[in-house]
């Protein structure tokens, strides 16, 4: 039985990989987080954070990158391959099986950005501090089915608002 993309935002246990497909994830990434300014306040810090997520965002903070290599899988067109479901979760198991199965629970675990936003436990990021090569400035976290789900945030150079960087 697939998940639709009412139960992705309420989810409290991980679906399965036969519950899920890229055409439901696409729909619930559009619907619940894009066309959306979430507005955050850090506390003791003089940041205030306004995310905006984009549809182009989605293939890579799923992660496909390291799943399917091609252009076609990234940005605009890896968001309407996934969308229309030319893009599948076998296809990206059939393409690399070694980073279909350490990269798997990054997209079952993908749903959760949804709680995340809107309860997130924020710190400054310092990517030289943690001698991490994610570039970001703030990092969001929470614990969900007994793992820490992160996502990296840094400002847009055009606007005043803050993208995704990284999921994870």
């Amino acid at each position: 039985m697939n998940l639709s993309v009412a139960d992705l935002a309420s989810l409290e246990q991980v679906p399965t990989e036969e519950n899920l497909n890229s055409q439901t994830l696409a729909s619930f990434y559009e619907q619940y987080l894009c066309n959306k300014i979430f507005d955050y306040k850090v506390r003791h810090s003089v940041s205030h954070i306004k995310l905006h997520f984009k549809r182009t965002d989605l293939p890579h903070l799923l992660g496909i990158q390291y799943l399917k290599t091609g252009s076609h899988y990234k940005g605009r067109k890896g968001f309407n391959e996934l969308q229309s479901g030319k893009l599948t979760l076998s296809m990206f198991k059939e393409a690399n099986l070694g980073a279909y199965e350490s990269g798997i629970s990054r997209i079952l675990f993908f749903p959760f950005i949804y709680s995340l936003v809107y309860e997130p436990t924020c710190i400054v990021f310092n990517p030289q501090i943690a001698r991490s090569s994610i570039n970001a400035e703030f990092m969001f976290y929470n614990q969900k089915c007994g793992r820490y789900i992160h996502l990296g945030l840094r400002k847009e150079e055009s606007t005043d608002l803050y993208i995704p960087v990284t999921f994870i």
